[in-house]
């Protein structure tokens, strides 16, 4: 399909903040109104007693640098919510420019695949869903709390397939750490499931199936479907699961960046057509009946374990905190 960049590139219009508006700015309540215009008060009141203060004893260092520190709390607020309100502004009129459909902080997604499933806050920042299926976007979600909070940010590109697969997994190699041999995906999967295929497919991806359905994972990945990983893919860990494709890459994809948008759209073209054409007449043995579309149990998710890296890290934090009470305890 072809697709109108034009309200990527071009300036924003006046119809596109108002769609913006109705699309996005929902009306204040009557208790939501009085409850800024009393924090507005009393804002306004803290900062007129600042600067009587500093009218009749003189400037306070202690107070003027926590007058900066609000200050600069206050813009940096205020620039985050203009900048995100254009961005969204431009992705709306693209998406009504070519009845795309627009997701924007879509929280909990009920996605199936890896990074749906891991940690809390979840939410999709933004997402274009295209008439023939795809989806491309970019999605967040955060572990821990207080000060071990960490937020992972993750783009992603899905799309439906004919018939359910077994659950399987593509590990790019690419995009992994210390020259590929530290996979960056956020749960580790037994080893016993990996597989090796044939040619130099092994260079680009680890393969992951549910023990018991190797041959399968071999009809579906036939060398016409691995050379267009490799050619297109080999950036994305990629997973099937369910009916569901997911491509998946640490970081955001801009989509505001016509060639962001031109690239992701060309690896689902070429990658997601061979495998939906190859899983189109797939049916699993153990169960029996075609018709039903159905996994069988042990083919429906693969098996994880707990990753060397967490292990090392939980090791870590009980020498220290044994070592931190050995200390004080000698003391």
């Amino acid at each position: 399909m072809t697709y109108d960049f034009s309200t990527l590139n071009g300036p924003v219009t006046q119809k596109d903040v108002e769609a913006y508006r109705a699309r996005f700015v929902k009306k204040m309540t009557t208790i939501t109104k009085v409850i800024i215009g009393f924090l507005i008060a009393v804002a306004i009141m803290i900062l007129g007693a600042i600067v009587l203060s500093t009218a009749m004893y003189g400037p306070d260092i202690t107070t003027m640098v926590w007058l900066g520190i609000f200050a600069l709390i206050a813009v940096g607020i205020a620039s985050g919510n203009v900048i995100r309100r254009k961005r969204l502004t431009r992705l709306l009129a693209f998406a009504t420019a070519n009845n795309i459909q627009l997701v924007a902080d879509y929280a909990n997604p009920a996605y199936p695949g890896i990074i749906f499933s891991q940690g809390h806050s979840r939410s999709i920042l933004e997402a274009f869903v295209f008439a023939n299926g795809f989806e491309v976007g970019n999605y967040t979600y955060s572990t821990g709390s207080g000060k071990q909070r960490r937020t992972y940010n993750w783009s992603y590109m899905r799309v439906k397939l004919v018939r359910r697969l077994p659950h399987m997994l593509l590990d790019a190699r690419k995009n992994n750490m210390f020259n590929s041999s530290v996979s960056n995906l956020p749960i580790s999967l037994t080893k016993d499931q990996a597989m090796r295929l044939e040619g130099n497919f092994n260079d680009y991806f680890t393969l992951y199936a549910p023990k018991g359905y190797e041959a399968d994972a071999l009809y579906v990945f036939t060398p016409d479907v691995m050379a267009a990983l490799v050619d297109f893919g080999a950036s994305h860990d990629i997973e099937v699961i369910d009916d569901d494709l997911i491509f998946y890459q640490r970081g955001s994809i801009d989509l505001t960046k016509e060639a962001s948008l031109r690239g992701a759209l060309t690896i689902l073209d070429n990658v997601s057509s061979e495998i939906i054409d190859q899983g189109d007449y797939y049916a699993d043995a153990r169960v029996g009946n075609r018709a039903a579309n159905v996994i069988a149990a042990p083919g429906q998710r693969l098996r994880s374990r707990v990753s060397i890296v967490t292990v090392i890290i939980t090791v870590l934090f009980i020498a220290y905190f044994v070592w931190s009470f050995f200390i004080g305890f000698t003391r």
